[in-house]
């Protein structure tokens, strides 16, 4: 016999937003507040089968779905010079970019040109 998915309800979902929610204390007591949930609720969800492997997924979903602004923040940094961020990116978007011949391939070449152009900037005296 095939087993029932959990059904998640509206006050169940905003359970799950408030949870993955950045701007929400990731305290019981702040989570359940922004959802406007008792202590009560959440134990009666808890005790239906499926409902731990619901929220875990919808909250790793809703994540997900907000990636994109981290994203961007270490794109600025690493634009902005920061050689943490840059090796992140390098190595998260390098096999999704087209390589051509004058592109870095790795964060050895990325530092390498990097020190190249700090180089330049002071007219090649690096100490």
């Amino acid at each position: 016999m095939a087993k029932k998915p959990f059904h998640a309800g509206p006050v169940i979902r905003r359970y799950a937003a408030a949870c993955a929610d950045p701007d929400v204390d990731a305290s019981p007591e702040a989570r359940r507040a922004a959802a406007g949930v008792t202590a009560e609720q959440i134990a009666r969800w808890r005790k239906r089968a499926g409902f731990a492997e619901w929220l875990g997924e919808e909250v790793k979903r809703r994540l997900a779905a907000r990636t994109w602004e981290v994203w961007a923040v270490v794109f600025r940094a690493a634009r902005d010079g920061n050689l943490t961020a840059a090796k992140l990116l390098t190595d998260r978007l390098a096999s999704e970019v087209p390589a051509d011949e004058e592109s870095p391939r790795t964060f050895v070449e990325l530092a390498r040109l990097a020190r190249l152009e700090e180089a330049d900037d002071t007219g090649g005296d690096l100490s």
